[in-house]
């Protein structure tokens, strides 16, 4: 008899959230898609058919390229074994997979002392459902709720004692040990150390030094030797990206058969491939990409590309390798939604991780097209901006932010003007919403609401070309054109006071997202120091 076999790993992002740097993030990741690989290795033997995840055969010895590209559950068709012979291969599997585990950690911990808090820790499980003919859906789908249900039947060690991830989770970042202690793992020095985003390679003294990656590196966008200047703003601040497929229910339950299933699998692993490159060429860190999921580090802008742009690239590159995929061609295509959590480089990491994921479930609700991009930028001052966009309407995005730039030019006397158009537009606030109105009902023309007037004192006549191109692109996108572009409305918990009172009884849409959209371009202008 041969049985359909689901098998899940965990806890993954419970562990995650006690990461306190970059390199701690990636190794707690990195651990957990390299048992998910020692799992389709060692299931090898039973397994007839492999449905997820795709396996890439060049990680049979270790994790290439050094990312974790295997996710949480490892979906298969057995040989045909009796049930009781499957289980007890399949635990036996699980025992081997925990006790080897101690072996990534390396030489840093006694390992009979520790192999106990792991077994218990280490959340693996299976389901296993017998192949005769009653299941006619997707297995994909129809084994999904058993694995979920399993999840909750976890187990816990009874004291925090001999855990082996306390010795690189601690939440202080200026812990010199902790990045030590992950170089000496078998699990980094496995991904070696050249032509990867988690290293840098320094030359003293004619000889090479490897270090981590830290915080302040990303968000400069240094990978090597070189010392970068702090000159702008944002280079003071990073992003944490989560991105999850979206409709992933409809299209499972469109594909025809089994042989499909495992071709999105193999689409996964190229997607999980390129998206990874894309930010490692954005001098970002990839932290895990398997299957559709998504998580990386990036500078909030590397040269003149802004992480948003990155966001939308990484989303057409999943959209076009499933129009490649003939098979897929009348199939409603899933789509990808990001949460961006944009931080001081002093905010804790695992609170901006956490940030992100609630971001990305936001963009994910954001309407039924999904197909979004959350954004929450918290500036060192406590200051706070939102904004949720459609993917497909990143372009108007790009565009109020282009215009804002194209005009913050060498004029000092300009630049400064144009900074002040953002506060001149909020205190015409009132007047402004009643030229919307008008324009909504057909009153007057979009070309006849020019704020012009508003702007025509003989100091102001220098920033007239600036104002004309932000009031065609306001009314011809925000106000008629209905883009998915809207201020995101955060917990009051996370606003200044002042925020709060700019915010308060402020209901016209458009223009409430089109000053988050000022600001955030004044952000990406503004020079150390400013506007805090």
């Amino acid at each position: 008899m041969k049985y359909y076999v689901g098998i899940t790993v965990g806890p993954i992002f419970n562990t995650i959230l006690e990461a306190s740097t970059p390199a701690a993030l990636w190794f707690s990741s990195t651990l957990f898609s390299d048992i998910s690989r020692r799992i389709c290795l060692e299931t090898e033997a039973i397994s007839e058919t492999l449905y997820s995840p795709a396996f890439d055969a060049r990680d049979a010895d270790k994790l290439t390229g050094g990312v974790g590209k295997y996710h949480d559950r490892i979906i298969f068709l057995s040989k045909d074994l009796d049930k009781e012979e499957l289980e007890e291969k399949l635990k036996n599997i699980i025992a081997k997979i925990k006790k080897d585990t101690i072996q990534l950690f390396g030489d840093m911990f006694d390992k009979n002392e520790y192999q106990r808090f792991l077994e218990e820790y280490l959340q693996i499980h299976y389901v296993i459902l017998q192949q005769d003919g009653t299941i006619k859906d997707n297995i994909i789908l129809h084994i999904s709720p058993y694995l979920d249900a399993v999840e909750c039947m976890q187990t816990f060690p009874s004291t925090n004692e001999n855990n082996p991830f306390t010795g690189i989770m601690a939440r202080n970042s200026e812990k010199e040990g902790a990045n030590e202690n992950i170089k000496n793992s078998i699990l980094f020095k496995n991904i070696g150390t050249e032509a990867n985003q988690f290293t840098k390679i320094n030359f003293e003294e004619s000889k090479k030094k490897i270090s981590i990656r830290s915080i302040e590196d990303i968000a400069l966008g240094i990978v090597g030797e070189e010392k970068a200047v702090v000159t702008k703003k944002y280079q003071n601040y990073y992003a944490v990206v989560s991105a999850d497929a979206d409709g992933m229910g409809n299209f499972l339950s469109s594909l025809d058969n089994l042989d499909q299933v495992t071709e999105f699998s193999e689409k996964c692993l190229e997607y999980s491939k390129l998206a990874s490159r894309k930010v490692g060429d954005f001098k970002g860190m990839t932290i895990y990409a398997g299957g559709d999921d998504l998580l990386f580090l990036a500078p909030v802008k590397y040269g003149e590309k802004t992480v948003f742009e990155l966001c939308k690239e990484i989303n057409d590159c999943f959209a076009e390798l499933l129009r490649d995929e003939t098979s897929f061609s009348e199939k409603p295509l899933p789509t990808i939604s990001f949460g961006v959590s944009i931080q001081y480089r002093k905010f804790p990491l695992y609170e901006a991780l956490e940030r992100a994921r609630t971001l990305l479930s936001e963009a994910k609700n954001f309407d039924l097209k999904k197909n979004a991009t959350a954004i929450v930028l918290e500036k060192h001052s406590g200051q706070s901006l939102s904004l949720i966009t459609g993917n497909e309407a990143f372009d108007t995005f790009k565009s109020m932010i282009s215009i804002y730039e194209k005009y913050m030019g060498e004029d000092k006397n300009v630049s400064e003007l144009i900074k002040g158009i953002s506060s001149s537009i909020e205190k015409n606030y009132r007047l402004i919403s009643v030229l919307d109105d008008q324009v909504r009902n057909g009153s007057i023309s979009k070309d006849a609401a020019s704020w012009e007037n508003l702007f025509d004192n003989e100091g102001q006549k220098s920033s007239g070309q600036y104002i004309s191109e932000i009031n065609a692109l306001y009314y011809s996108e925000l106000v008629l054109g209905n883009a998915r572009i809207k201020e995101l409305l955060t917990d009051s918990s996370a606003m200044t006071n002042r925020d709060a009172v700019v915010r308060n009884g402020r209901t016209n849409e458009s223009l409430n997202t089109l000053t988050a959209l000022l600001r955030l371009s004044k952000f990406l202008t503004e020079k150390p120091g400013e506007g805090e």
